[in-house]
């Protein structure tokens, strides 16, 4: 077995947002989620998704 690493599932909806808001490629976008790359724009996108993904949990019904 190789090494889990960690990954945001992020809908493949909000890659094109995050690339146009930080300016980058999806591809970029992509590493990032990833945890390809842990430069601080790569830490940046995952905040990012991370707020994306916070916002819409509020919005779930129980």
């Amino acid at each position: 077995m190789g090494i889990e690493l960690p990954r945001i599932n992020l809908p493949s909806k909000h890659i094109d947002g995050l690339a146009s808001k930080h300016k980058v490629s999806k591809q970029t976008v992509w590493n990032a989620i990833r945890y390809v790359t842990d430069s601080q724009l790569a830490k940046d996108i995952r905040q990012s998704a991370k707020d994306i993904l916070m916002k819409e949990a509020k919005n779930v019904k129980i």
